[in-house]
């Protein structure tokens, strides 16, 4: 049985793709069209538009009907009433309403909507929308721990019968080609970039793309990928940073552990809960090879 809480881990996956869908349909009737677009941080390759806010608020919205009692982080504020609770819940919905906001902006049509639900940390629902043409709105790639990997409800293996396999396509940042020599699928295929990490962790759940590493990446880029990749059978892995004496004394150098659920330094936050929101951390995912 799957440590998921007192919920219907079903019905959470079940919402987590309608709210995807949902997402997915806000951010089609808006694309190719003028919008409000502000800047994080006054860096011009870090936009927000009208359409992440637009996003977010109908995800929250939905989350708060039926879980009135579970915290929620979105990428673009922390505001929604779902966090106005007495006491931290063990359930925590994490949200990356838009995904590649500068790929939409852009009308470069790579870009995704995320949602996950974690339980004390650990990713046990996820659900992300792509734009695709398969279908009018797209199509939704959802899992949960136990259940499999679907997509718009079909068993993933049904949706793409004539996948090559293993697939020869993989997404690695620059700066991670020689981290580590032990994964040899990485180097035994060709290196994208979609600008999205939500639709490489998609392509990874449908083994589209066999590898992808993520360079700091925050709670919301993975959150519902964690759980979509190891649900297709991948595995998930984080780099784990030596501290100071192990690397001058020992010679330690950076190492790859499993990674099971998201279980940041709490010691400079207020809560659990603050820690999560401020989590980051690199991860690989995928058909690894590992030696």
């Amino acid at each position: 049985m799957n440590n998921s809480g007192s919920i219907n881990i079903l019905e959470c996956e079940k919402l987590a793709a309608k709210l995807a869908r949902g997402a997915g349909a806000i951010i089609k009737e808006y694309f190719g069209q003028k919008l409000g677009i502000e800047f994080k941080n006054n860096k011009e390759i870090d936009p927000v538009s009208e359409v992440d806010l637009k996003c977010q608020e109908f995800i929250a919205s939905g989350i708060r009907k039926y879980y009135p009692t579970h915290q929620f982080i979105g990428e673009e504020s922390d505001n929604s009433d779902i966090n106005k609770l007495q006491e931290e819940s063990k359930h925590v919905w994490v949200v990356d309403p838009l995904d590649g906001t500068l790929n939409f902006t852009s009308n470069f049509p790579l870009f995704s909507s995320s949602i996950a639900l974690l339980y004390e940390g650990k990713p046990i629902v996820g659900a992300i929308h792509l734009p695709w043409p398969y279908k009018g709105d797209g199509i939704v790639i959802h899992a949960s721990a136990g259940n499999g990997v679907y997509c718009d409800g079909q068993k993933i293996e049904d949706f793409l019968k004539h996948s090559p396999k293993p697939s020869f396509l993989s997404v690695i940042p620059e700066e991670k080609h020689s981290l580590h020599s032990g994964l040899t699928n990485l180097w035994q295929s060709q290196n994208r970039n979609t600008g999205s990490i939500a639709v490489d962790l998609a392509l990874v759940g449908m083994k589209v793309v066999r590898c992808a590493v993520t360079s700091a990446p925050r709670i919301w880029d993975v959150a519902a990928g964690v759980i979509i990749v190891k649900e297709s059978g991948g595995l998930v892995l984080q780099y784990i940073e030596p501290n100071k004496l192990s690397k001058i004394m020992l010679g330690k150098k950076m190492q790859l552990e499993k990674f099971v659920k998201f279980n940041p330094n709490k010691i400079e936050q207020k809560s659990f809960y603050e820690s999560l929101k401020n989590w980051s951390g690199s991860l690989i995912f995928g058909d690894l090879g590992r030696d």
